[in-house]
């Protein structure tokens, strides 16, 4: 047999004997080892039966991030922007506000807002790859956890809603504003046709008169030069009449032109606007509740709390089985010198 093997086989045996010795220290202090893990475990549970029970009640909710339509997009990219300002990032940070804390002291029982504020009682998570968050609020009153929580998600959700409330109501006031200044152009536009068109008509007169006056002229003329009868058409020589009218009926056309785009527009935004007015709940109720109640939990931290005080009686117990065999052991070697 080589050495190695030698070496192998003796630390295989030391390690044998050490285990059996620790046996046997348990096994002669036992009701050292017994004691302080009952000690340990009456202290323990008293404590964990004693302390109130904290209870966690949990919201879920769905945050809407965006509204899309195409016209409004195209029509009002600003207000598009503005209507779709809050993101997901943004809404802890809203959440953890105080405009959203404050509501707080609403309730009966007299909470500083500010220190929950700046406690571990209540937290907002987002799931992963998700839109939901989860909301979840301690307190050791059943009761009180649920009104906290309610209280903090309705006020949330009034005041996203109140932002977004101020976007839609501008993004409607703007359309209505277009509206009207576009029926009062069109009306502008009619009005001047009609004028323009009085003037066309006037100026057709005025050239009516010439034409005949000139022609008139023009015949005595010939009759004067030639004897024989002759036909001849009536001659309508350049003037600045007819240059008037091109120029009037090229205005008015301008007009027209104009009017139809802005019926055009005026037809757009009005089937945005009642868009606007049918998804106004869409727009508005950006929370979404994954569930109408929150899910109270009161036994998850009472049995992490026993399993805490098991394992620490038992390692009790090793430190003091341990402990009480050093402090004999040592004494009697003394006895023994």
């Amino acid at each position: 047999m080589n050495k190695k093997t030698k070496g192998n086989k003796n630390l295989a045996n030391e390690d044998e004997i050490n285990l059996r010795e620790i046996f046997k220290i348990f096994i002669r202090r036992k009701w050292w080892f017994i004691g302080a893990v009952i000690i340990v475990l009456i202290v323990g549970l008293t404590w964990v039966f004693i302390k109130p029970v904290n209870y966690t009640a949990t919201y879920q909710f769905r945050f809407k991030e965006e509204y899309f339509n195409r016209d409004l997009s195209k029509l009002y990219s600003d207000y598009s922007e503005r209507l779709n300002s809050t993101t997901l990032e943004e809404i802890p940070i809203l959440f953890n506000s105080v405009d959203v804390f404050k509501s707080i002291e609403k309730l009966p029982e007299n909470i500083n807002y500010n220190s929950l504020l700046n406690s571990d009682a209540v937290n907002i998570s987002l799931n992963e790859n998700t839109s939901i968050f989860n909301l979840s609020v301690s307190n050791p009153d059943p009761v009180l956890v649920n009104k906290i929580s309610s209280t903090l998600i309705n006020t949330f959700n009034e005041y996203i809603c109140g932002r977004i409330e101020v976007a839609y109501n501008d993004i409607l006031y703007e359309i209505m504003m277009d509206l009207e200044e576009l029926e009062k152009e069109s009306n502008d536009f009619e009005k001047a046709i009609s004028e323009t068109e009085e003037e066309v008509n006037k100026l057709y007169s005025g050239l009516d008169k010439y034409i005949i006056d000139y022609n008139v002229n023009l015949m005595d003329s010939i009759e004067e030069e030639i004897n024989d009868d002759r036909f001849y058409n009536i001659v309508v020589p350049p003037n600045e009449i007819q240059n008037d009218i091109s120029i009037l009926i090229e205005k008015i056309k301008y007009y027209e032109i104009e009017i139809l785009n802005n019926e055009r527009r005026i037809t757009e935004l009005n089937n945005l606007y009642d868009n606007l007015i049918e998804d106004e709940d869409i727009i508005r109720n950006r929370i979404e509740l994954v569930s109408e109640d929150p899910v109270i939990d009161a036994e998850s931290n009472r049995k992490m709390n026993l399993a805490i005080v098991l394992v620490l009686s038992v390692v009790a117990g090793v430190i003091v089985t341990s402990g009480v065999n050093f402090l004999l052991n040592s004494k009697n070697e003394k006895v023994k010198k």
